[in-house]
């Protein structure tokens, strides 16, 4: 190789190597929904996850940008060294600008390390939403009233059923709320209950936020409550109390829902338990002695007339000189109505690694019914498999679906939106969103197993021979740049695989594949043992046969000499046209000139 040439391939070598050490693997992801809906003047913390892959240690930068200065990110952690295999979770604060336009905006959550540069979109919505309608209240209260009961709603306008969870934030009023989590379904609305506690506080506005969040999206909404100074309330002679969670009425059956009251006062009571919701139901008169504790079951058949949806019933406790009335949420469903209940937020799926998340399908009606499972759409590259993919699910049934994600290691899709489609005798729908990286550098070698290889190969010197070999990839990582050659006796008796082509195996693949053998012209005659070794970048494995080397043709080297020499000068052609020219002129010798020479020669 000319000296030149040399030293550009050590140039390019360097430059490569250089470009390896500066460069090393990392990820950055949103370990929740990356669509907020803020209220002006209000912040949302929002966590993040950054890992090193690399075999070193690093330092990452965390910075934000933003394309509106009326909203503003602050990384809680600036500057981080993360040693190999390390992740760091911490929280991006988002804040809306209390002047801020109802308008969208964008920021990115810049994560840097040697060069590199990963970006973690948000979409901040400010004092608008376009997915979930909060609508909360504002309450006057009493400041020597331990504890209310308020209420706010929650209208889903998305294209699908969604998981709500829902909490609130005040620092003085303690808010708790009932249910946590809910299923709205698309285009529904749904009631949460809020407990605030005021005693001992001072009279004034307190004000707060109720936060709502799905899989792909966090929201608030503020809510106000002003506290007064009253006069003791009289005692209260009953108290009822109704069920923390909301109840599903099945169409054309009877539901009952316990309704708990206590009798506080010094006598025995006749009370009476009425309901006010258009959905039939059936009043109760009961006798609870003093100081007592009484459950009364409440019976409501939805009929032709009630369509299924979401109802707030007024309960109504009464005796002769007093009431009470509280609220609670009921949902009307058809008899044959299931639920998907998911909390999937966005993840991250591994090329050529299996990432699963798990769902549950809850039968909430009252009839038996088939539940085939899907994807709304195939993504080009990534496998999708449900376990099962189908469930007789009874009436009352719950269970558990596993879907496994596998991104193939030569797919080009970077982020997904896709949706889990679940099918009875009506259609579930679920979104999910994830993003495929590449799966991270390990110093773990995987074993390739050889399932089928010939226990014997017969070759002649010189000659090449192909043979058939079945192998098997055992794990769920890809095994990457498979080649293979010989060892054993048979590498020194003159064996040789020519096949230059590396290999590439898919999580559990089998695959058939055809290899090339060559013997040397000098190779040693005779039985010799042979290995046969694959190796691969994160891969090994073996297996063992026996080659019977047999004598080539003697001939075979000078004969293809000989043409080579022929074909490659001209000093060749020559001498075959004057062999050719011989040969044709003995052939074609006269009888004359034969029997003249026999002639001549008769006296020698």
């Amino acid at each position: 190789m000319h000296v030149f040439a040399k030293l550009g391939l050590i140039v390019v070598l360097a430059v490569a190597f250089a470009g390896m050490a500066m460069a090393f693997p990392f990820t950055a992801e949103a370990l929740g929904p990356q669509t907020i809906a803020l209220e002006k003047g209000h912040s949302l913390s929002v966590p993040i996850k950054i890992t090193n892959l690399d075999v070193d240690a690093h330092d990452v930068k965390i910075s934000i940008d933003t394309n509106s200065n009326l909203i503003k990110g602050n990384s809680l952690v600036k500057e981080i060294e993360l040693a190999t295999d390390q992740s760091a979770e911490f929280g991006i604060a988002i804040t809306a600008n209390s002047d801020a336009s109802n308008d969208s905006y964008s920021l990115d959550v810049r994560v840097e390390a040697d060069g590199q540069l990963s970006i973690i979109p948000y979409t901040v919505y400010v004092g608008t939403n376009p997915f979930l309608n909060i609508v909360t209240f504002n309450e006057d209260v009493c400041a020597n009233d331990y504890a209310h009961n308020v209420s706010f709603s929650v209208r889903n306008s998305l294209t699908t059923s969604v998981l709500v969870e829902a909490s609130a934030e005040q620092s003085y009023l303690s808010p708790s709320v009932e249910p946590e989590e809910m299923v709205i379904g698309r285009g529904e609305t749904e009631f949460f209950s809020m407990i605030i506690h005021t005693a001992p506080l001072s009279a004034g506005d307190y004000d707060g936020v109720v936060l709502v969040k799905t899989a792909q999206i966090w929201a608030q909404k503020a809510f106000s409550v002003e506290v007064n100074d009253c006069a003791a309330p009289a005692k209260k002679p009953i108290e009822m109390t109704l069920p923390t969670n909301q109840r599903s009425l099945v169409k054309f059956k009877t539901t009952f829902v316990p309704v708990q009251i206590r009798n506080l006062s010094d006598e025995t009571q006749t009370i009476t338990l009425a309901t006010n919701s258009g959905i039939p139901s059936e009043n109760k008169t009961i006798q609870i002695p003093k100081g007592e504790n009484a459950t009364v079951q409440i019976p409501f058949t939805p009929d032709a007339s009630v369509p299924a949806g979401t109802y707030t019933v007024e309960f109504i406790a009464s005796t002769e000189t007093y009431s009470q009335s509280k609220l609670f949420n009921v949902k009307v469903i058809a008899a044959d109505h299931f639920e998907l209940l998911a909390n999937i937020p966005a993840f991250t799926a591994q090329k050529g690694r299996t990432t699963t998340v798990t769902f549950q399908l809850h039968n909430d009606g009252d009839t038996t019914q088939l539940v085939q499972l899907g994807m709304q759409s195939a993504t080009p590259g990534v496998d999708y498999t449900f376990s099962p993919s189908s469930v007789n699910l009874g009436a009352g049934q719950r269970v558990t679906v596993e879907l496994k994600i596998v991104p193939a290691t030569n797919t080009t899709t970077n982020n997904v939106q896709n949706s889990i489609v679940a099918v009875g005798k009506e259609t579930v729908t679920y979104p999910i969103s994830f993003t495929i990286a590449p799966a991270p550098i390990e110093d773990e070698t995987f074993v390739l197993e050889f399932l089928s290889a010939p226990e014997l190969v017969s070759i002649a010197q010189g000659e090449t021979r192909e043979i058939q070999v079945i192998v098997h990839n055992p794990t769920d990582a890809a095994l990457q740049e498979i080649g293979f050659r010989v060892s054993g006796e048979a590498k020194q008796a003159g064996i040789a695989v020519v096949s230059d082509e590396l290999l590439i195996l898919a999580p559990y693949e089998t695959r058939t594949i055809t290899l090339t053998l060559q013997a040397s012209r000098d190779a040693d005659v005779g039985k010799a043992a042979a290995v046969l070794l694959a190796d691969g970048s994160n891969a090994a494995g073996s297996t063992s046969f026996q080659v019977d080397i047999v004598s080539g043709n003697p001939f075979s080297g000078v004969f293809t000499g000989f043409v080579s020499f022929i074909g490659n000068t001209g000093l060749g052609l020559i001498v075959l046209v004057f062999v050719v020219l011989l040969a044709l002129g003995y052939a074609y010798r006269t009888p004359t000139q034969d029997q003249t020479w026999k002639d001549a020669h008769k006296s020698e």
